[in-house]
């Protein structure tokens, strides 16, 4: 065995003899630590009061305007797919390698592999 092996295995071992007596005798958590209860009891008690309140209901629908889907705030306006064709291919009745019939059939792809995205304003929609 080379040196240069014996080094790394032995500085590989006390490497790990070392990280497994880090914490011998020593908890990495405080024995006085507060519950997962009163943390989250603390918290409640330290947040704004405003925060706790329900949300006042809207008064008419029109409100609600700026929540609601519409077209001309549609992801697909902004960002249009980009043209893909899709091409039909006609496989002819043949014998598989085996010498079994099989019929005629169609089948569907699309020309690119993954569909791409337009950034704004960089394809014209007509």
């Amino acid at each position: 065995m080379s040196t240069l092996i014996r080094v790394g295995l032995i500085s590989a071992a006390l490497s790990l003899v070392s990280c497994s007596g880090a914490f011998k005798g020593h908890s990495p958590i405080p024995g006085n630590a507060n519950t997962i209860e009163q943390i989250y009891n603390q918290h409640q008690a330290n947040t704004n009061p405003i925060f706790q309140q329900p949300a006042p209901a809207p008064a008419s629908d029109t409100e609600l305007w700026g929540y609601t889907r519409q077209v001309n705030n549609e992801l697909s306006v902004h960002f249009p797919r980009l043209p893909n064709p899709t091409i039909i291919l006609y496989v002819f009745p043949h014998l598989s390698l085996e010498g079994n019939p099989v019929p005629g059939y169609s089948t569907v792809f699309q020309m690119y592999e993954k569909v791409e995205y337009a950034l704004p304003g960089e394809l014209l929609m007509q």
